[in-house]
Parts: C-alpha cells; sequence; structure tokens
C-alpha cells in the first residue's frame, strides 16, 4: 500500500536524499576513462522502495583520430531500492533508463538504460556518504559506436526528512531500539559469564 501511494503522491516519501558525487568512468570503445560530476535525488517509503533522477557530466579524449573529444551528459531516472532504509548502512539497487546528450557528431539524445549497486552509509540523522558501481547501456546510431560507460562513483547525502507527523522520529526510534538489542544482548552475555564465574 505504501509504494502505491508513493507513484501517486511522491509526498509520501519519508526520506528524500540529495546527493552530490564524483567518479571515474570508462568506456566500451574510443574514449579513455575520464571524471565524472554530478547531482541525484531520491525519494524513499519506509519500506526502502524509491525513485531515483539524476544528472552527470563527463568530458573525455578520443582515443581515435576519426572522433573529436566527447562531451557527455546522462539524465537519468528510475527504481531503486535501498534494503534497510533507517540503518546506519545501507545496500541498494537500481533499474534506470537514460537520455545522454553528447557531442554534435552523434546522434544526441542518445537513450539507455542503467543498473546500479551501492552501499550508503549514514553518519547522522541528515547525512551520508555513498559508493557505487554503474553500468549503463547505450549505442549511437549515427556512428555506430557502443558506448556502454561503467562508472564507480562516491558522494555525500543531505536528507530531508517527511512532512508526516512522527517521519523525522523514525530514524531516531530505530537507532532507539536497535540501542536497546544491543545493550540486552551484553546484558544477557554478562549475566552468562557471571553464572559460569559461580559454578566454577
Amino acid at each position: 500500500i505504501q509504494t502505491l501511494t508513493f507513484f501517486a503522491n511522491p509526498s509520501f516519501a519519508i526520506i528524500k536524499n540529495l546527493s552530490f558525487f564524483g567518479g571515474y568512468t570508462s568506456f566500451s570503445e574510443n574514449f579513455k576513462p575520464s571524471a565524472k560530476y554530478g547531482a541525484a535525488l531520491d525519494l524513499i517509503t519506509a519500506d526502502g522502495i524509491g525513485f531515483h533522477v539524476s544528472s552527470a557530466y563527463i568530458k573525455t579524449q578520443s582515443e581515435s583520430s576519426d572522433y573529436s573529444d566527447l562531451k557527455f551528459v546522462p539524465l537519468m531516472a528510475g527504481i531503486t531500492y535501498h534494503f534497510f532504509p533507517f540503518r546506519q548502512m545501507s545496500p541498494y539497487i537500481s533499474a534506470l533508463v537514460c537520455m545522454n546528450l553528447t557531442s554534435q557528431y552523434m546522434e544526441s539524445p542518445i537513450s539507455g538504460y542503467a543498473v546500479k549497486t551501492g552501499f550508503f552509509f549514514r553518519m547522522d540523522k541528515y547525512s551520508g556518504i555513498f559508493v557505487e558501481a554503474e553500468k549503463q547501456f547505450a549505442k549511437d546510431s549515427k556512428t555506430d559506436i557502443q558506448l556502454d560507460p561503467f562508472s564507480i562513483n562516491a558522494g555525500i547525502t543531505l536528507t530531508l526528512w517527511g512532512l508526516e507527523p512522527g517521519d523525522d522520529n523514525r530514524y531516531d526510534n530505530y537507532q532507539k531500539e536497535l540501542n536497546s538489542r544491543r545493550s540486552m544482548r551484553k546484558l544477557r552475555k554478562k549475566r552468562l559469564i557471571e553464572e559460569e564465574l559461580e559454578f566454577d
């Protein structure tokens, strides 16, 4: 139900992540590896399903005299899933469609699709860092070049919590529950050690 409500009303998203990242991108042919810079927005529900949009900028040199240097701007949108959205560390996966703005000698924009997987590490309630691997599949019909960029990205994330009452307390409540479980485990372990000492 939460997932259906999210697509009908994006304001339902409890977690809103704004990210800024840099990375390293390699192409399948004709172009040298290059740096990448971009930004992303993720809207995530309490059950971890979300919507992702991002944009980046890449400028790379050609390895062939047949082509000039390439300017590459991938625009991506799609579905993402965070396995543990309220934990300190959460792996995630994404399936995305892409529109790539490129240099004039190519058939811009070039459509494609991409898959992404990564880890998000929450530093506190309002910020975190992430590292991810991203593979896009895209071919230019004008030059017949198979681009297929592969990227390793890393960046920082700023979190804005949902506007519904109690949304901003979800993370705090989860951490309290987690700390409580840890304390109980330590207490049980301590009691077991004391019982073993008494038995000896």
